[in-house]
């Protein structure tokens, strides 16, 4: 019987030890995950809430440049494009109309 109860010994003796390794090294594993991280923010602070709330209405400000030249240049290109309507619709067979309608009247 001693030798059952040795044995026995040994046996959870071995998985105390091997379950104690595997313990050990996950440990180790999420202590280099953590100073890892701590070097990332240490070495990349996150920014404060004041410089990304400046920040980001930097960026809502030049949306609304860029929106409003947009609509600008849209508009200016409406104008110019009736214009050139306008010049086609004038011209007949390469005549001038006003200047045809009043060479008739006269």
């Amino acid at each position: 019987m001693k030798v059952k109860s040795f044995t026995k010994d040994l046996v959870d003796k071995n998985v105390s030890v091997m379950f104690a390794r595997w313990a050990f090294s996950q440990l180790l594993k999420k202590k280099k995950k953590l100073n890892i991280l701590h070097y990332v923010f240490k070495n990349n602070p996150p920014l404060p809430p004041k410089i990304l709330d400046r920040k980001n209405g930097e960026i809502e400000e030049m949306k609304s440049l860029y929106r409003a030249k947009q609509k600008e240049s849209e508009e200016m290109i409406r104008k110019l494009e009736k214009k050139g309507e306008r010049s086609r619709d004038c011209r007949v067979n390469g005549k001038d109309v006003y200047t045809s309608v009043s060479e008739h009247s006269a």
